[in-house]
């Protein structure tokens, strides 16, 4: 049997009791997949506003985690807040990047591709605004001087 996440990292285990205790704005836990992740410091920089996280602190926040289909990006990000593993799941948990057999990162797909290709199309359209600029720009110039 492989051996799991949790004991791979060598993470300590975090009853639901004192996971219930850090659900406030100053001290903010939330479990993902069977990981007690500290968020605290990361809740000025969520997307959302620190609120929806808060909303879901001192529990098992596994669905609302999902139901946003958050990014490859976020994923890997949460391994920086572990704290530990949520006791009853210290065989079992993945945390919120990897899947339970590969234990490598998972992909939602194309909409969530990450950081490689999210320049791509804002780079083609400031490419094709520069050249419809420099085509104007030649055009109002052949004809002033006609």
């Amino acid at each position: 049997m492989a051996e799991s996440y949790a004991k791979k990292k060598n993470l300590p285990t975090v009853t639901k009791k004192e996971l219930e205790k850090h659900k406030t704005e100053r001290d903010c836990w939330i479990a993902l997949h069977g990981i007690v992740y500290d968020v605290t410091k990361f809740l000025p920089d969520h997307p959302g506003g620190p609120e929806i996280v808060v909303g879901s602190a001192g529990r098992d926040a596994t669905e609302e985690f999902e139901e946003v289909s958050h990014s490859e990006n976020a994923r890997f990000m949460a391994a920086e807040y572990e704290v530990g593993v949520l006791e009853g799941s210290e065989g079992t948990a993945t945390g919120p990047l990897v899947s339970e057999d590969s234990q490598v990162p998972t992909k939602k797909g194309p909409l969530n591709a990450g950081l490689g290709s999210s320049w791509l199309l804002p780079a083609a359209v400031v490419v094709a605004g520069a050249a419809v600029a420099f085509f104007v720009i030649q055009s109002k110039r052949a004809s002033s001087s006609r």
